[in-house]
């Protein structure tokens, strides 16, 4: 018989899957990494929204304060939504400036209040760069998940309430129908 250590290999295998399922830039969830961890955690014992959050005029703070600028807003966004969510819920930046937020056992009402906290939070947090301070607003998009449903369905029902968040004037949080 032959024995092998495989260890070595299965801890690069660790690193790459989690390097795949992870955003470089804030440490969240990518949108992989996302749907990954919906699949995995099943339908759970309760009611799960999905929340989307864009964050309001980003392309003007590129183009104001320069990219760098842009990507500690993005990192500030990431920072504040994991302090404001509970325990449970996750946070993921699904590309750009949308980022996502699963709760878990959550009501509507629930949902409502934990994503007024973060759009609040948001609106009241400074990013300080190069002595410069930047604020920004969120719009949100609140769905609910449907057991054994499709994730891909449910980001799209979350991203026509979150559409029309921004429509109505952008800082605020719409619910999907």
């Amino acid at each position: 018989s032959v024995v092998r250590d495989v260890s070595h290999r299965k801890a690069r295998e660790a690193v790459l899957t989690s390097e795949a399922h992870t955003d470089p830039l804030t440490g969240l969830l990518n949108r992989r990494g996302f749907a990954a961890y919906i699949e995995e955690s099943g339908s759970g014992t309760g009611d799960r929204r999905l929340a989307v959050f864009d964050i309001d005029r980003f392309k003007q703070v590129n183009d104001t304060y320069g990219h760098a600028a842009g990507d500690e807003v993005l990192r500030t966004f990431a920072r504040v939504a994991k302090k404001v969510v509970r325990e449970n819920d996750r946070v993921a930046r699904l590309g750009g400036e949308e980022f996502a937020v699963l709760l878990s056992e959550t009501t509507l009402d629930q949902a409502m209040i934990i994503c007024e906290r973060l759009r609040r939070s948001i609106e009241k947090e400074v990013t300080k760069v190069d002595g410069r301070s930047i604020s920004i607003t969120v719009s949100g998009g609140i769905a609910e998940i449907v057991k054994n449903g499709d994730i891909d369905e449910t980001i799209a029902a979350a991203d026509l309430a979150l559409y029309e968040a921004k429509r109505a004037g952008r800082n605020q949080l719409a619910l999907a129908a």
